[in-house]
């Protein structure tokens, strides 16, 4: 999801303003502001799946908490659906 929300805003922001983020918070910040918010690009639940995601990957991997199948279930369900937005979006 990071590599496909990184591409969708290379597509859409000029180059010059737009460093590669250091972090995932920094990249989803970018996204939500300019392909969400400003440039109304892709509706706000995909930035949404973006935060979901996260959150559910810092738990899997740097908290000592297992992620649920449910959860896991919903966090590669919201992935697809990004990726298939993104997708859609990037190739017009």
């Amino acid at each position: 999801m990071f590599r496909a929300a990184f591409a969708a805003l290379k597509k859409f922001v000029s180059p010059n303003i737009l460093p590669e983020p250091s972090s995932h918070k920094g990249l989803i910040g970018k996204f939500i502001n300019e392909l969400i918010n400003r440039r109304k690009v892709f509706p706000r639940k995909v930035g949404n799946y973006l935060h979901e995601n996260l959150k559910y990957r810092i738990i899997g991997d740097y908290k000592l908490h297992d992620v649920s199948k449910r959860n896991a279930r919903r966090c590669l369900n919201y992935a697809q659906e990004f990726l298939t937005k993104i997708e859609e979006v990037v190739k017009q």
